[in-house]
């Protein structure tokens, strides 16, 4: 039997949760797949724990040097022999339906290219919570995301393990970025936005395990200067490239991540990198308070800032 769907899973030296994944893959109510595993490089034994599991021709692992996920998720975008892909991290675990579910969204809108779900995230012990999006939609609600980028202000409604996509949208907007340490996903997911529609279901079908090793922890702290995306999206925007659409939207976005970054600095007591990053950002009338707040504590010591900061989280967590 042909397979409808490819999954892709980037793996490097995930040891610990590889078989976790695959077996959350092995679960799925629908079968009919192809599963590409693609080892990138890893020292430790995530190679052979997939190996032991060669009895099942639908698995298939290819191994390369390691180049980084976005170009492992890239390698099985090529490999995969049919137009609807579906990306698992290795840290993470699909739940039985997911596959139905992304499948579904395709179904009742044809038109789109990008299918996703919403997730649970898992902390250590701590009880499974869902993605901050998920008030921001009734539950089981599911439809077109009109803007992405407008959406990702306030949260991510699905990330890299739970979404599946055209591979033919996926060529057109050239890949995942690569030899990047984070955001090559979002990166991928905005750029897809611009040109491709998105169905997305308000239902949480895959769990984001926070605390695996290596990890990064900007799904909760504020993201820095140099996060990927916004970077690229400050230069689209230079060059004249976001359709007008969406120029709005991405003005906030680079903002906030401009403010960000601002607080980074702050936060290491660099109070002259902070009012220099916030004279060059883009305010508006959503971050105008955000924007005031952090520039008056760029004039005050470092250390009264953090002080502030830990009352502001206290207050508001």
């Amino acid at each position: 039997m042909n397979p409808i769907v490819s999954i892709v899973i980037p793996l490097f030296n995930k040891e610990t949760t590889i078989l976790r994944a695959v077996n959350s893959v092995f679960s799925q109510t629908n079968k009919n797949f192809e599963l590409i595993i693609v080892n990138d490089g890893s020292t430790d034994n995530s190679a052979k724990l997939v190996e032991s599991l060669s009895g099942d021709d639908r698995i298939r692992l290819i191994t390369q040097n390691n180049a980084g996920p976005g170009a492992a998720r890239n390698r099985g975008i090529r490999e995969a022999k049919t137009d609807l892909i579906a990306f698992l991290d290795a840290d993470d675990e699909w739940l039985p339906g997911f596959l139905d579910a992304v499948l579904k969204l395709r179904e009742k809108f044809p038109d789109c290219e990008v299918f996703g779900t919403s997730f649970y995230i898992s902390e250590n012990s701590a009880p499974l919570y869902l993605s901050p999006v998920f008030s921001l939609y009734k539950k089981d609600w599911e439809g077109i995301i009109p803007n992405y980028l407008d959406v990702i202000l306030k949260g991510y409604p699905f990330n890299a393990s739970s979404v599946a996509v055209s591979k033919s949208a996926l060529e057109r907007a050239g890949g995942f970025p690569e030899g990047i340490r984070y955001g090559c996903d979002v990166d991928t997911w905005i750029r897809l936005s611009f040109h491709s529609k998105i169905a997305f279901i308000n239902t949480p079908y895959s769990i984001y395990h926070y605390e695996a090793e290596n990890r990064s922890s900007l799904l909760y702290e504020s993201m820095p200067e140099d996060y990927y995306p916004s970077i690229q999206l400050k230069n689209s925007l230079d060059r004249g490239e976001i359709p007008p659409l969406y120029i709005r939207s991405a003005k906030a976005f680079i903002a906030k991540q401009q403010i960000n970054g601002a607080i980074e600095h702050l936060k290491k007591g660099e109070n002259k990198h902070a009012r220099k990053l916030l004279k060059s950002s883009f305010v508006n009338t959503k971050n105008f308070l955000s924007f005031i707040w952090i520039y008056l504590c760029t004039l005050i010591p470092g250390n009264l800032f953090l002080f502030l900061l830990g009352i502001k989280h206290k207050l508001f967590r």
